[in-house]
């Protein structure tokens, strides 16, 4: 089928197999040109075009649209494309988010491009698993209290101590924090070496990783089996540990500080929170980049699916599509916050109060979180303003505010996946890939398992196995939701 366009300008139809899979460059360039037409106005067109589009804006545009996107999908991209922008008007933003989609294939292939060894991957998922062991590992420290054992830091590290002298050594280096004055007095050097194995191995892990990480890279970049835009990830990757060493020395140092007067000796929670964070940003990248090295760049739609070309409530589905992409994404943002909370409750001990559920002291909201007879005070008393102080309270300082953001944060965040499962059973079920539903329910099964394990945690007074558990299930949480959202961009449209 021939259409005239103004100046001899021939369009043709035609049909490649899979037009997003296999011929991303031709997309491109039909969205560019498309885009090029935009602004042209009705009158501009040939008499056949015009007649045509008047009634496509007299009461036609929905179908118009969905011809439009089942052509763009079945590969009729040059006449559809052209003709699109004039046609359809509103429709616009729906083909601008099929545009984006259409780069993500090409986006995955680049990346995977740049794996010239199919050992890669597998380099990535072990390393991923080490960083995954040493959070968890970071959690059990934390909770025996064992972070404070080690006075020193070395950053290529040392052998332990081996003789009984050179344990009274280093005891004795113990006995000149805070720790040992204020809290542990009267502990013997056999508790001692105790703690000091958990600090130990928690240390000679992230070293374990760092060589693992950097002897593989520098192996594979000499040998350019790595190349491109995982290279240069790679290298992020390794820089990003050599900054949580530092960030982890950064931490324990504000633990061997004299703390105020009848204070607790403890690390900064905000420390201690950087840690978590940049351990999450490590491993959530790692996680990520793993991933996209070994799925495929879409996986096939069951039979029937709606979301196939062709399909009567196409266009709705893939609306629906896209709104439960961002459910996800909201969701995975809500499992990230969430996990970060967690790490203000550790540094502050606050799990250790309000060990009920699900209110708090006998209310919802405690005493003393979330007050505002203060600031309405200094406010009357035209005191400078009190609200960032009042806010950095609430949100990082105040013990009971602090474990009732988590609370609420936690909630939140099993509604959220909760409401992308059903919104998914309602209007997407059976038109999703197999892989896509089993992530889904996944994900709503370990929101629920960790949920149940924080109330566990609180209701029986933070013991070390539950509560390290409940530090694994987060990182799990967001390596399902990470899935989710790695499946849902494979959707084949």
């Amino acid at each position: 089928m021939m259409l005239a366009w103004p100046r001899g300008v021939s369009i043709a139809r035609s049909a490649p197999a899979n037009f997003f899979a296999r011929s991303h460059a031709l997309g491109r360039d039909a969205v560019r040109l498309g885009t090029r037409h935009t602004s042209r106005s009705v009158h501009a067109l040939p008499p056949a075009c015009a007649r045509s589009t008047q009634n496509v804006w007299r009461g036609t545009r929905l179908a118009a649209a969905q011809h439009t996107t089942r052509s763009l999908l079945a590969g009729k991209h040059q006449a559809t494309s052209v003709l699109s922008p004039v046609l359809l008007g509103g429709a616009r933003p729906a083909l601008r988010a099929l545009a984006t989609e259409a780069t993500q294939p090409a986006t995955v292939d680049a990346l995977k491009s740049g794996a010239k060894s199919g050992a890669i991957r597998w380099w990535y998922a072990t390393t991923t698993g080490l960083v995954f062991g040493i959070v968890v590992l970071g959690g059990v420290t934390r909770l025996t209290e064992s972070g404070l054992s080690m006075v020193t830091w070395k950053p290529l590290g040392s052998l332990p101590p081996s003789s009984p002298d050179e344990w009274l050594e280093e005891f004795e280096r113990y006995k000149a924090f805070p720790e040992y004055k204020l809290l542990n007095h009267s502990m013997t050097l056999d508790e001692f070496k105790r703690i000091f194995f958990f600090e130990y191995a928690h240390r000679m892990w992230g070293r374990a990783i760092g060589a693992a990480w950097a002897l593989p890279l520098a192996y594979f970049a000499l040998r350019k089996k790595l190349t491109g835009q995982l290279l240069k990830r790679s290298v992020a990757i390794l820089g990003g540990i050599g900054v949580q060493g530092l960030v982890g020395w950064w931490m324990v140092r504000s633990g061997l500080e004299q703390p105020e007067q009848h204070g607790v000796p403890r690390v900064s929670q905000y420390r201690l929170a950087t840690h978590f964070a940049t351990a999450i940003t490590l491993f959530g990248t790692m996680l990520w980049t793993t991933y996209d090295l070994f799925m495929p760049a879409a996986r096939p739609l069951p039979p029937g699916s709606i979301l196939e070309q062709g399909s009567p409530t196409f266009s709705h589905a893939l609306k629906d599509l896209a709104r439960l992409r961002m459910g996800t994404r909201a969701s995975a943002a809500l499992v990230l916050i969430t996990a970060l909370s967690g790490a203000f409750v550790a540094g502050l001990d606050a799990g250790l109060i309000y060990n009920e559920f699900p209110k708090m002291g006998g209310d919802w909201v405690p005493e003393g979180a979330w007050d505002t007879t203060q600031v309405a005070e200094q406010i009357t008393n035209r005191s400078p303003s009190p609200w960032p102080d009042w806010l950095r309270s609430n949100l990082f300082e105040n013990s009971a505010a602090v474990q009732f953001n988590h609370r609420l944060l936690g909630s939140s965040t099993v509604a959220a996946i909760t409401a992308c499962y059903v919104f998914y059973r309602k209007r997407l079920h059976r038109a999703l890939p197999r892989r896509a539903s089993i992530a889904l329910g996944s994900l709503l099964a370990m929101g629920y398992l960790q949920a149940t394990l924080g109330i566990t945690t609180l209701l029986t007074f933070v013991p070390v196995p539950i509560a390290a558990s409940h530090q694994a299930g987060s990182l799990t949480l967001l390596s399902i939701a990470l899935w989710v959202l790695q499946e849902l961009r494979r959707v084949p449209l």
